[in-house]
């Protein structure tokens, strides 16, 4: 954050990926969530658990394309894992895919 590398920044509590990549997509922007991306707790987690599932310890952060390794390396400094999970898009639409497939599209926060 203090780099200025991160965009946004959520937890995923409450709600879980659901409601912080939600929050996100505000002001016109959208998001394309791949949730066979997601690392799990569990195997065998079916889509709407892994959007759902609550995780106090995990968040979710919005960087530029450029800013990416930048990111990781001060991630692996401080031994916290990460994977890429999605991107930012335009249309203000939160996009949930798995293994190539649209499992749910709901409106963006602002559009509700």
């Amino acid at each position: 954050m203090e780099r200025g590398l991160v965009e946004s920044l959520q937890d995923c509590g409450a709600a879980g990926l659901a409601s912080s990549l939600a929050e996100m997509a505000r002001g016109g922007a959208g998001v394309d969530a791949h949730l066979d991306r997601v690392p799990l707790r569990e195997p065998g987690m079916e889509a709407w658990e892994i959007m759902i599932s609550e995780s106090q310890e995990r968040m979710v952060a919005v960087t530029r394309p450029a800013f990416l390794e930048a990111v990781e390396e001060v991630l692996g400094r401080w031994e916290l894992h990460q994977a890429v999970i999605g991107s930012v898009t335009e249309g203000g639409e939160l996009r949930c895919l798995h293994a190539g497939e649209d499992v749910a599209a709901l409106p963006s926060a602002a559009d509700r």
